[in-house]
Parts: structure tokens; C-alpha cells; sequence
């Protein structure tokens, strides 16, 4: 029985200080490092936020085409 518990939702963080720190990936699926928030909102949109269904975290999915993330 699934009862949406795993579906995609959208999210984004409330009211975050732009030192708090979220985990980011690249569009390609590098692996994520862990940015502050002034930082994904600075340089990495577009994006969207995903919320991890076994934890409860949110993280940043950057959809910006880059080299290399910061």
C-alpha cells in the first residue's frame, strides 16, 4: 500500500539565515557538497528543493549548467 508518502512535493526552506547550510547537487548528479544557502541562492538557480523522505532534510537541486559547483 503507498500512500504518497514518498511523492515529490515542492519545498524550499523557511525564513533561512544565509549562513545555514544545505547540501547541493549539479544537474548531471556530481556528488552534492554542502553550500550555504546565500551561496545555492546566489549562484546556483535554477534549481528546485527536494525534501529527503527518510530524513525530513531539504536539499538543492541546481539545474544551472556549470563546470564545477562552488
Amino acid at each position: 500500500m503507498n500512500n504518497g508518502i514518498y511523492r515529490d512535493e515542492d519545498v524550499a526552506p523557511f525564513d533561512p539565515a544565509g549562513d545555514d547550510m544545505f547540501w547541493c547537487q549539479g544537474p548531471k548528479g556530481e556528488s552534492p557538497e554542502l553550500l550555504s544557502h546565500f551561496t545555492i541562492m546566489e549562484t546556483m538557480i535554477p534549481g528546485k528543493w527536494k525534501k529527503d523522505p527518510r530524513y525530513g532534510n531539504l536539499y538543492y537541486i541546481s539545474e544551472k549548467k556549470k563546470d564545477k559547483l562552488h
